[in-house]
């Protein structure tokens, strides 16, 4: 199984529209992802995916074997931020996590974050999702604040705080 990350593109829009709306059909809120039943069209995703850029975020997705498996956003601070840390949006399609996808995934942001001198990296996951908690600890995450529902968790670059 081969797994590549890049970054979306216009002739994504199809794939992404596809796994967003498999994903709305999973129900995720209880995993603090919220996405409308509704099936998404794809010139909606090209629309947002141009907004996004506009306003700095990177689309990243992860291809297993040439099929679309997960996305991950990466919104990065704008320069008037104290401590620049980008916040991280993650999904893998159902029948692809467990195999290395999210890791892949958020390797590739923590290599963005390194080349672009960020502090790190900053999410929020739902405590009752065990993997992605055992994931981001894997990946050297650590809690920095927590809620009764969620944990906030952080990735700190070594090289930007040097």
């Amino acid at each position: 199984m081969m797994t590549t990350v890049r970054k979306a593109t216009e002739s994504d829009q199809a794939a992404l529209a596809a796994l967003l709306t498999s994903l709305g059909e999973e129900g995720l809120d209880d995993i603090g992802i919220v996405i409308d039943t509704t099936p998404v069209p794809p010139e909606h995703v090209g629309a947002v995916l141009r907004f996004l850029g506009s306003q700095g975020t990177s689309v990243l997705l992860a291809e297993c074997d040439g099929t679309l498996a997960g996305f991950l956003l990466l919104a990065c601070p704008d320069d008037s931020a104290d401590m620049q840390y980008g916040g991280v949006t993650m999904a893998v399609a159902r029948d692809c996590r467990r195999q290395g996808i999210g890791s892949a995934l958020l390797a590739a942001a923590q290599r963005m974050v390194e080349t672009n001198r960020l502090g790190g990296l900053r999410l929020e996951v739902r405590r009752n999702n065990q993997p992605a908690i055992h994931l981001y600890k894997k990946l050297a995450f650590e809690v920095i604040d927590e809620t009764e529902t969620d944990l906030k968790m952080g990735w700190q670059n070594k090289a930007a705080a040097h």
